[in-house]
């Protein structure tokens, strides 16, 4: 009887291990690939806010920045690194570094040009269902 149990308990507690082990791997394995919608406060209006997307295809990131429909920006020397992505914009003939970081479900960020920096924020977009 102690044996049945005993080895009851032991698949019982090993299965919850191994649930728990995928939907671990599975919210890591989102990273910081997604739509994102950010906000940049102190940026000037027509940059305070907007989308990003990352995507990962055949080994290579690829980082696009919509302000809106008509105004979308494809990054260049995009790197990612663990939860941290950087890489350049070229806004109005002006080089823009940017770097942010993947806290859970938020980027924060800070975009560097030729007159200082502007630090902003974004959430990851919920998936319509």
């Amino acid at each position: 009887m102690k044996k049945a149990f005993l080895l009851n308990l032991f698949v019982v507690v090993s299965l919850a291990f191994v649930t728990s082990g995928t939907s671990i791997a599975q919210s890591k394995s989102k990273g910081i690939t997604g739509t994102w919608n950010f906000k940049a406060p102190d940026a000037p209006y027509e940059y305070s806010e907007g989308s990003i997307v990352i995507e990962k295809k055949e080994g290579s990131y690829k980082f696009i920045m919509a302000f809106d429909e008509n105004n979308k920006l494809e990054a260049y020397d995009v790197k990612v690194k663990g939860k941290e992505i950087t890489c350049k914009l070229n806004i109005q003939g002006d080089v823009i570094n940017i770097k942010a970081t993947n806290k859970k479900n938020n980027l924060e960020g800070i975009a560097t040009y030729s007159e200082g920096s502007i630090a902003f924020t974004a959430t990851r977009e919920k998936k319509k269902e």
